[in-house]
C-alpha cells in the first residue's frame, strides 16, 4: 500500500459510509482555535502583564494597555470553541442512541465512552502533572490534588475554581461525561413516555429532567448540548432542506458578529451561550449538509486531519506550550510584542501538534482499531 494511502487510512481520512468530511473539518477548526487562544493567553498572562479573563470591554482595556497589548488581549478572548465540540458530541451521541431504537445497553454504552475518553486523558494528565510539578514547580503532586483531577472536578460547578488543575483544558471533560451519563437515561425515559407511559416512568422522566436542569443552571455553557440533541433528532434529509434555506452570508455574518461582540464587548456566557448556540447550529447545518462555500472550506484535507486528531491535540497542547514557554522564554527574544506573539504561536502550534500526534499514535488510535469502532457513526469521532 502506498505511503499516502496508509496515512489516509491511519488518520481515518478515507471516504466511507457515515463519514461527513465537513464535520471533521469543523472539529479541526475548533481545536485550531483552542490552541491559538491558549497560546495568546500564555503570551498575555506571562509576558504582557494582562489578564485574558478580564471581563472589561475593549475601550476600558485600551485605557490600561497599549494598542499592541490590547490587540493581543482581544485575540486571546475567544473561549468558545469548546462549545462547538459540545454541540458535535451531543449530535453524534443522539444519533448513536437513537439508532439503537430502545435497545440501549447502558453499561456497554458507558464502557465505550470510558474507553474512548479516559485512556488518552489519563496519559495526558500524567504528562501535565510532570510539567506542573517537576518542570514549572507550580502544582505539587498530592493526593488531594491528583484525585479531583482524575475525575475532572476542576470543571465542576461551585467547587471547580478551588481545585488546582494540572491540565486545565480538561475541565470540558466534566461537561462531556455529565452529558454521557445522563442523556441515554433521558432518551430512554422520553421514548417510554411516548408509547404507553405509566405513572412511574413518566415521573421518573420528570424528576430526572428536573435534576439535569437544576445542575445545568450552574453550567450555562452546557446548554449547547441541548442544541446538539435537537439536531441529532432530525434526519439527514431534514437537515439538508434546512441548510438550503440558510443563506451563507447570514450564517457567516452572524457567527463572526457574535465572535467579535464576545471578544470586544462582554465575556459573559449567560448571554453569549444562547446566541452562540444559534450561531453554531446554523454553521453546523450549512457546513455539513449543504454543498456550498462553507462545506468546501471545512472539508479540506488539512482541517479534516486536525479534526481526526483533535482530541489528542486538545489534551496535549497546553502542557506542551507551557514547556515551550519555560524553555524558550519570550523575554529573551527582544522582538516587537506582535512579532513575539507570531513566533510563539507558530512554535506553539508545532510543539502541540507533535505532542498530540504522539498521544494519538500511542494511545488514542488503539480505540479505533477495534472492530466495533467502525460503525457508520463512530468514524465521525466523538468530540471532547
Amino acid at each position: 500500500m502506498p505511503l499516502a494511502r496508509r496515512l489516509r487510512s491511519y488518520f481515518m481520512l478515507d471516504a466511507g459510509p457515515g463519514r461527513n468530511a465537513a464535520m471533521e473539518g469543523l472539529r479541526g477548526y475548533a481545536v485550531l482555535l483552542v490552541v491559538f487562544i491558549h497560546a495568546m493567553g500564555i503570551i498575555c498572562y506571562n509576558h504582557r502583564d494582562s489578564d485574558p479573563a478580564d471581563p472589561s470591554p475593549i475601550w476600558k482595556i485600551l485605557q490600561r494597555h497599549t494598542i499592541s497589548d490590547t490587540l493581543l488581549l482581544t485575540l486571546s478572548m475567544g473561549h468558545y470553541a469548546v462549545d462547538l465540540f459540545f454541540l458535535l458530541s451531543a449530535f453524534l451521541i443522539t444519533r448513536i442512541v437513537a439508532r439503537q431504537q430502545g435497545r440501549v445497553s447502558y453499561a456497554a454504552y458507558i464502557r465505550k465512552r470510558f474507553l474512548r475518553i479516559y485512556p488518552p486523558f489519563l496519559v495526558s494528565l500524567v504528562f501535565a502533572a510532570w510539567v506542573q510539578a517537576f518542570v514549572l514547580q507550580k502544582i505539587p503532586i498530592k493526593m488531594s490534588i491528583v484525585l479531583p483531577n482524575l475525575v475532572f472536578a476542576h470543571g465542576a460547578p461551585v467547587i471547580g475554581w478551588k481545585i488546582a488543575a494540572y491540565n486545565f483544558p480538561a475541565w470540558s471533560l466534566f461537561y462531556e461525561f455529565s452529558f454521557y451519563l445522563v442523556f441515554p437515561l433521558l432518551f430512554v425515559l422520553w421514548k417510554r413516555t411516548q408509547g404507553s407511559p405509566n405513572a412511574w416512568s413518566f415521573m421518573s422522566g420528570v424528576l430526572l429532567l428536573a435534576a439535569v436542569l437544576y445542575t445545568h443552571a450552574y453550567l450555562p455553557r452546557a446548554a449547547t448540548f441541548f442544541f446538539g440533541i435537537m439536531l441529532g433528532l432530525r434526519s439527514d434529509d431534514e437537515l439538508r432542506r434546512i441548510a438550503r434555506g440558510l443563506p451563507t452570508w447570514l450564517v457567516a455574518g452572524f457567527y463572526v458578529a457574535l465572535s467579535v461582540a464576545y471578544a470586544t464587548l462582554s465575556r459573559n456566557f449567560n448571554w453569549f451561550t444562547p446566541f452562540y448556540s444559534v450561531g453554531i447550529v446554523m454553521l453546523f447545518v450549512k457546513t455539513c449538509y449543504d454543498e456550498g462555500l462553507l462545506n468546501r472550506l471545512f472539508a479540506n484535507l488539512p482541517l479534516r486531519w486536525l479534526g481526526n486528531i483533535s482530541y489528542s491535540l486538545y489534551l496535549m497542547h497546553m502542557p506542551a506550550m507551557m514547556l515551550l514557554d519555560h524553555w524558550l522564554p519570550m523575554r529573551s527574544w527582544g522582538l516587537h510584542p506582535l512579532a513575539d506573539a507570531a513566533v510563539f504561536v507558530g512554535m506553539g502550534m508545532v510543539v502541540s501538534l507533535g505532542a498530540g500526534l504522539a498521544l494519538y499514535a500511542g494511545v488514542e488510535r488503539w480505540y479505533f482499531r477495534k472492530p466495533k469502532a467502525t460503525s457508520a457513526v463512530e468514524p465521525l469521532r466523538l468530540a471532547a
